[in-house]
């Protein structure tokens, strides 16, 4: 019964890791979505914008005057180290691809936590079963 106790010690030593991956995986996500939804939104305001001056954020807070082109184009990185230009409104179009794509892993992963919250349960439950026999002297 110790052999078995210490076995259900170990998955739920397992359990709890893949939990701790599994949240950093949700907190990577969201940010993903957050910055899809901040350059779609910048889009969409600057897409107003008519050759005139403007703020342009940078990062960090920190905003510089341009002129934005007339040609309202952008340029995408799609992974790897490749980029490609893009008129605005195809731009909005990719990132709500992306962002499609992102609320489906975010969804999955959020399944998964289930689950193995769910296994965690069961295997504490078992856990504390057999330490209440070991404590009454049971084989």
């Amino acid at each position: 019964m110790q052999r078995e106790f210490e076995q259900a010690l170990a998955v739920l030593e397992y359990l709890q890791l893949q939990m701790e991956l599994l949240e950093k995986q949700m907190e990577n996500i969201q940010n993903a979505i957050n910055d899809y939804m901040l350059a779609k939104k910048t889009l969409e305001e600057y897409a107003k914008v008519e050759d005139e001056d403007t703020l342009i954020p940078i990062g960090g807070g920190i905003l510089v005057y341009g002129k934005l082109s007339k040609e309202k184009k952008v340029i995408m990185n799609i992974g790897s180290g490749v980029s490609f230009e893009l008129s605005w409104d195809e731009a909005v179009k990719k990132i709500d691809e992306r962002l499609k794509e992102l609320e489906n892993a975010q969804k999955s992963t959020m399944e998964t936590m289930e689950a193995v919250r769910n296994k965690y349960a069961q295997y504490l439950s078992y856990a504390e079963e057999l330490q209440k026999r070991m404590e009454a002297g049971e084989r």
